[in-house]
This record gives C-alpha cells, sequence and structure tokens, in this order.
C-alpha cells in the first residue's frame, strides 16, 4: 500500500503524461530540501507560485494545473488558493493563461459509480468554476 505522498506523486505523473500525449511541455514543482533541526534535513514539495503542481505549455497557451485525490475534501481548499492566486491579476491577465483544479477519481470501478475514474477538469476563469468532465 501505497502512502499519501507516493499516490500523490503517482497522480501527478498520470496527468504529466497526459498532457505530454496531448503535445504541451510540462514541467512539475520541484522538491526542496528544508532543515528541520540541527543536522536534520527532510525533502518538502514546493509547489509553483504556492498553488500550482504543473507548469504545462504550448504555443501561445499557458496552463496552470493543481492536482489533487478527490477523495478528502481537499478540493474546496485547492479551490480557495487558485482564486486567491487569480485575485492578484487583472481578469484580462488571466486569459493568457488557464487556471485549473485536477480532481482525480481512482479505486475499483463499481456498477453504481456514476463518474468514470480518472480526472474530473474544474477550470477557474471570469471569477467562476467550470467544470469539463473526464480529462
Amino acid at each position: 500500500m501505497a502512502n499519501s505522498r507516493q499516490r500523490g506523486n503517482l497522480i501527478e505523473r498520470k496527468a504529466q503524461a497526459l498532457l505530454e500525449a496531448e503535445g504541451y511541455l510540462v514541467e512539475r514543482a520541484r522538491p526542496q530540501i528544508v532543515w528541520i533541526g540541527p543536522g536534520k534535513a527532510i525533502n518538502k514539495r514546493v509547489d509553483l507560485f504556492g498553488c500550482f503542481d504543473l507548469l504545462a505549455i504550448m504555443p501561445a497557451e499557458v496552463r496552470l494545473i493543481q492536482v489533487c485525490a478527490d477523495v478528502g475534501g481537499h478540493a474546496a481548499e485547492r479551490r480557495a488558493k487558485i482564486e486567491a492566486f487569480a485575485a492578484t491579476f487583472d481578469p484580462l491577465d488571466c486569459r493568457m493563461m488557464s487556471l485549473e483544479l485536477w480532481r482525480h477519481r481512482g479505486g475499483r470501478t463499481k456498477k453504481s459509480d456514476r463518474i468514470p475514474r480518472g480526472f474530473v477538469r474544474e477550470i477557474y476563469s471570469d471569477l467562476r468554476w467550470s467544470s469539463t468532465g473526464p480529462a
């Protein structure tokens, strides 16, 4: 059984592979060494601009993507961080980039599932969220 960090890395790599298959150049947030005491260091993941895991670029298109698991209620926290980031820009400037939240729905498929497994993509634009379904 993988721990939460390993699951998060796996989900991010899946999202990166999807974007690269579409022709994007993708950069992931890198871990940094953080000293937590005398002689004690840990690797800590630092998000791009404080809230994004992936930066995907193509000519004339930039996508900033936060990836999270669709369990535990963390999506609301991630939405709030993206909204706070967008508030620092003029709405006209945000048209040059796409601010997205990709929620990964994994696990076993059941007959009662109404939402397919994989990523559910939400885009923040014009001060509101819109869902585009599976990515």
